[in-house]
């Protein structure tokens, strides 16, 4: 079931803009700086047989880094292939202008502990172009005893387009173990296709942190049904393997070393 959840919150043809009743990026410009579309060739598909394409949304934290969703990598097995990130207007749409992804690593846990680790790193072949910037990521524990409402950010599907436009949404947390944001019913409040991978940030003094990447959503991706959603934590779960994974990637192109594991966690470059 869960299988389900995230391939539907990946991807499905005809689903509507991202985030359900959230805000236009254009009302926070922080976040089209910072916020940008993977995007995923499917050599084969599970979705119906077909041969389609699919996108994912990922977040800036380095020159050349970007944090997006594990499952966006590995739903497919070796049918997936992230190719590129695209960068974004003012407004939140997708530009022209985009990098290629040289690199990827996954938690090599992912497949034991799926929604605590699902979060990967991908390494760009070159910087990111002039206007955009990294986000700072929130590595305290302390900095989550206190949340009450996190801002998350994604980039939907929508009919007639690759990408929805950027959309963000300021939504409660339910769970205070700390991993689920709400997003109801009642609310009208929600996840859509595509915005798997997404940021959740906290606002610290007019500056956005990083506090968790989107991974699993209830309503399974739909926006007609709203529901809460399943974030990593990455203060709680990933931010010494995160500031591991950047430094590793970046030593693999230096070097010019193969890919590597390193503690029990895989690095690697996407085949």
């Amino acid at each position: 079931m869960r299988a389900i959840l995230l391939l539907l919150l990946l991807f499905s043809p005809g689903a509507a803009h991202a985030v359900r009743r959230g805000e236009p990026a254009v009302r926070d410009p922080r976040l089209a700086r910072s916020t940008v579309a993977v995007d995923i060739d499917w050599q084969e598909t599970l979705y119906k047989g077909r041969k389609v394409k699919g996108s994912c949304t990922g977040v800036i934290v380095g020159a050349r880094v970007v944090l997006t969703a594990a499952h966006c990598l590995t739903m497919g097995g070796p049918a997936y292939k992230p190719t590129k990130v695209t960068f974004l207007s003012p407004e939140g749409e997708a530009t022209q202008l985009s990098t290629s992804i040289m690199n990827a690593a996954m938690p090599g846990v992912y497949k034991t502990n799926p929604i605590e680790a699902d979060i990967a790193v991908l390494y760009l072949s070159e910087k990111i172009p002039a206007g955009y910037e990294p986000v700072a990521i929130e590595g305290s524990e302390a900095a989550l005893k206190k949340l009450r409402r996190v801002r998350v950010a994604g980039l939907g599907l929508d009919r007639e387009k690759k990408y929805g436009f950027l959309n963000f949404l300021d939504m409660k947390v339910i769970d205070h173990g700390g991993k689920t944001f709400g997003g109801t019913a009642s609310t009208g409040e929600g996840l859509c296709p595509g915005d798997s991978g997404g940021p959740a940030f906290i606002d610290l003094n007019g500056t956005l942190r990083l506090v968790g990447i989107t991974s699993t959503s209830a309503n399974a991706g739909q926006c007609k049904r709203p529901g809460p959603a399943t974030f990593t934590l990455i203060p709680r779960f990933a931010y010494e393997w995160v500031i591991g994974a950047m430094d590793a990637l970046a030593a693999l192109e230096a070097e010019e070393r193969d890919p590597i594991v390193l503690g029990g966690k895989a690095y690697g470059k996407v085949d």
